[in-house]
């Protein structure tokens, strides 16, 4: 079949669009790919966003003792809440972000390690805004035990 034959059958639509989507591969595909790599780029650094750790002064260690009023053994991070005295006796609320539960069974805690009541000594980084907050390096419980509390992030 000549070009001619083609055109008088019908085929005039098949040709045509056969050459829309050869141009169509050549012209747009390479910006659908730059396109699609940006997105990928720009949305995986929302995902690492979070384990940031901008939020925290990792040039201060704080050391607070205090007593627990709350333990949260939860993902994404187990949160320690716990009361603590400033100088002028009066009483701080703090809170404590420490790493995932997954991490911190490896280094040997469990849910029940801590309790409302107990009296600990919290090590770690303080928050930049000055907030009564910090993320756990290391925790000694009342018993004199120690234990980690180091992440993938720090």
């Amino acid at each position: 079949m000549d070009d001619k034959r083609m055109t008088r059958s019908g085929d005039k639509v098949r040709i045509a669009s056969q050459g829309l989507w050869k141009k169509c591969i050549t012209r747009c595909f390479p910006w659908t790919r730059v396109f699609l790599s940006m997105a990928l780029f720009l949305w995986g650094g929302f995902a690492l966003a979070h384990h940031g750790g901008a939020e925290w002064d990792s040039k201060t260690t704080t050391t607070v003792q205090g007593t627990i009023t709350e333990f949260r053994f939860v993902n994404p991070h187990v949160q320690i809440y716990f009361d603590s005295k400033d100088n002028n006796g009066k009483i701080d609320h703090w809170s404590c972000e420490a790493p995932d539960p997954a991490m911190l069974v490896r280094q040997g805690w469990t849910r029940e390690i801590l309790k409302p009541g107990d009296h600990v000594t919290l090590v770690g980084h303080p928050a930049k805004s000055g907030a009564k907050m910090i993320t756990l390096q290391k925790v000694t419980l009342p018993n004199g035990q120690e234990l980690e509390a180091r992440g993938a992030a720090q």
